[in-house]
């Protein structure tokens, strides 16, 4: 696994006679701060197809070569984000159209509908004839398609051809209207269809969630099929991925160079990642962690999730394709973002690499000074002077170069796994439990707990779930599966019976994958694993429905507190191992345990506080006998740990801007100068310790 550490690049900004000499001088910065690739060219298609089956490559291939030449290799990305104006100039209906039939204005980027027929076509045209060109050269590393697909609310178009496409995706899906009145329940209301002519675009999606105001303006006015809802939703991410994988088609015959796309994944959750990633070569994603954050959960969270994403090849090591690399004027915040503090930028590319990325471009080498972006978060400001985000870079590249034999020799191997998904985060949207409740902030609670014990955590896809049997997983984590199919189930129950900790939360198996509530005891399908069913359940609102927790600690105290959703449990041989402890709900289980086979099948039937929630988690690890690192730590650190079948070496990173004391709980050695390390340690702020057992 080689590692390629490099920067997010736009030499065709500078004036044609210019371009040679201010690349010769990149190229000497790059070099200097040890960078080796770029990713270019993802909105210059105004420059590559001036106009219609016209193609102009000629200026980029003497960049490429220039390039090349210098030692930085090239991620060159197909430009189908932003289309030369002659597009919609020509083909007007390749607009996108929003949910009040409003066609947006050519300019800017992401305004066109992916699943225009004209789009489709000049996306196909201009992806292969990039493949054609350098699918061969030696100074490309790889391919990027799109850039950042369903971006700015572009991923659920209204227009005709979207709504053709999606009467036609149903009539495959059901065959017939009378099986989708059924399986809809649309004798509600009256809705029921006598064609799927008559079935329209749903008014409210998930893309509407962004804007809060928006949405409750919307909120009256729609009162769409949830059915109808979730199968737009998959209906528009499979047209999300469709148009990639149709770039993809064009591209394979002419390279055996990898080819991914930056998904933003758990950013804007309009694309179901697992899908896009299936016949992908390599995970790629863009994330920016706040400057100035000192948890790093975010960051962890989504690069477990990309290092356990299915491609052809398999789950593996990722491209982070961009990265917070500044500060100062504002982009798509609106207004201005923080700097980060001293070392943060150094950090946070260390912490990507350890986390499983192969490859890093930094956004970007130079700050913009037009466009939509001017002024933004750049590794080198205007004026072209070099100054401490520089510096921080060269010595990331430093660090890299010592710790990157380590890096490509060892692997992060987690006993706990965290189930994922979006379709359950889809319907959930759809008939939200409560305002301040949101499925993937949970998960990344439960993610959080568990690795602020220590313990390594996989995010894996619900589609996956059949094979967590094979992975060597003790403890699966399922927050709040509103579904879990027949095939999922039954993956559940085998884990469990082969010696396995399953923890699954309130709301688990409560729909169908209609969207419709189950009319089976729940959680469906599941009651004999757990051994309990559900008697009620209802939202927690302050001085309403609050209650107190006791659990089974052995200490006879009250230790937490439920919040957003709370559960009643009729138990059918499981064990309680936490009860209500006030309100009419007294003494009714909320917590249990279950002996299925050799494992262990828990249930947490509400939202916990922060100390209930780090009770249950520590229980369920300590039931699964899984090793945490053996290393002390207070908030604000992390701790990744990579080993194989001969060395261990654990990368501690403080995240806070003031140094941290950790506690190493057996004797250690520094991992590149083999000295012994003291039992007690100070990291600096924004440092990292690499200690190896």
């Amino acid at each position: 696994m080689a590692l390629h550490y490099g920067v997010c690049y736009y030499p065709e900004h500078v004036p044609p006679k210019e371009r040679s000499g201010r690349i010769a001088e990149d190229i000497r910065l790059m070099r200097e701060a040890g960078l080796n690739v770029v990713r270019i060219a993802e909105f210059a298609w105004c420059l590559m197809e001036p106009e219609e089956g016209r193609y102009d490559f000629g200026w980029m291939d003497a960049i490429v070569e220039q390039l090349g030449e210098g030692g930085i290799r090239s991620v060159l990305c197909t430009p189908t984000a932003a289309p030369p104006l002659w597009v919609s100039e020509r083909y007007p209906e390749v607009l996108y159209q929003d949910c009040h039939d409003l066609r947006r204005k050519p300019g800017g980027r992401r305004y066109t509908c992916v699943s225009s027929e004209p789009y489709r076509r000049l996306s196909r045209a201009i992806a292969e004839q990039l493949a054609r060109r350098y699918g061969h050269n030696p100074h490309v590393l790889g391919f990027q398609i799109d850039n950042e697909l369903a971006q700015e609310y572009n991923g659920r178009c209204h227009c005709p051809v979207c709504l053709e496409r999606f009467r036609s995706w149903l009539k495959t899906r059901y065959m017939s209207i009378d099986e989708l009145n059924r399986r809809w329940g649309t004798i509600f209301w009256g809705q029921t269809f006598s064609h799927f002519g008559q079935i329209r675009l749903p008014v409210r999606s998930i893309e509407l969630q962004g804007d809060l105001e928006y949405s409750r303006v919307l909120h009256d006015l729609s009162a769409d099929n949830p059915s109808l809802r979730l199968e737009y939703e998959r209906f528009a991410s499979d047209e999300q991925v469709g148009y990639c994988r149709l770039q993809l088609e064009a591209m394979r015959p002419f390279t055996a160079k990898p080819i991914t796309t930056n998904g933003t994944g758990t950013s804007t959750n309009d694309i179901d990642t697992y899908d896009l990633f299936r016949d992908l070569d390599v995970v790629g994603l863009d994330h920016y962690p706040g400057a100035r954050d000192t948890d790093c959960t975010s960051s962890s969270f989504r690069y477990a999730m990309a290092r356990k994403t299915p491609t052809r090849n398999g789950p593996g090591s990722f491209w982070l394709l961009e990265t917070l690399c500044g500060g100062g004027h504002g982009n798509w915040a609106f207004q201005g973002m923080l700097h980060g503090f001293p070392g943060t930028f150094r950090q946070n590319s260390l912490y990507a690499f350890a986390s499983g990325a192969s490859l890093i471009t930094l956004f970007k080498l130079h700050a913009f000074p037009f466009g939509f972006e001017q002024l933004g978060s750049s590794l080198i400001d205007l004026d072209r002077v070099p100054r401490r985000r520089y510096a921080e870079i060269c010595a990331a590249s430093r660090d890299l170069a010592q710790i990157g034999p380590l890096l490509e020799r060892t692997g992060i191997q987690a006993r706990a796994a965290l189930l994922f998904s979006l379709e359950n985060l889809w319907s959930l949207k759809t008939k939200p439990i409560h305002r301040q409740f949101d499925v993937l902030a949970y998960s990344q609670q439960i993610y959080r707990g568990l690795r602020t014990q220590g313990v390594a955590v996989d995010v894996i896809g619900q589609k996956n779930l059949e094979q967590v049997t094979e992975s060597g997983y003790r403890l699966l984590v399922v927050p709040a599966a509103v579904m879990v199919n027949e095939p999922e189930q039954a993956a559940l129950r085998r884990f469990v019976a082969q010696g396995g900790v399953l923890l699954a939360t309130f709301l688990t198996s409560i729909k169908d994958l209609d969207n419709n509530g189950l009319t089976v005891s729940v959680p469906g399908g599941l009651t004999d694993l757990f051994g309990l069913r559900l008697a009620e359940g209802e939202p927690v609102f302050a001085g309403r429905s609050e209650a107190k927790i006791g659990l089974d600690n052995g200490n006879g105290n009250t230790d937490a507190a439920n919040c957003w959703w709370t559960e009643s449990l009729e138990l059918l041989g499981a064990r309680a191992i936490g009860r209500y402890a006030d309100t009419f709900r007294k003494d009714e289980p909320v917590i249990t345990e279950h002996r299925y086979g050799q494992g262990l099948a828990c249930y947490l039937g509400c939202g916990l506080d922060e100390a209930g929630l780090r009770w249950v988690l520590n229980h369920v690890s300590n039931l699964a006998k899984i090793a945490a690192a053996p290393i002390l730590f207070a908030a604000g650190v992390d701790v990744i740990t990579r080993s194989n079948a001969s060395e261990t070496h654990h990368f501690v990173f403080n995240f806070n801007e003031e140094p941290a004391t950790v506690r190493l709980q057996r004797p250690m050695h520094d991992s590149l100068t083999g000295q012994p390390l003291a039992a007690t340690l100070q990291i600096p702020a924004k440092g990292m310790l690499l200690a190896q057992e």
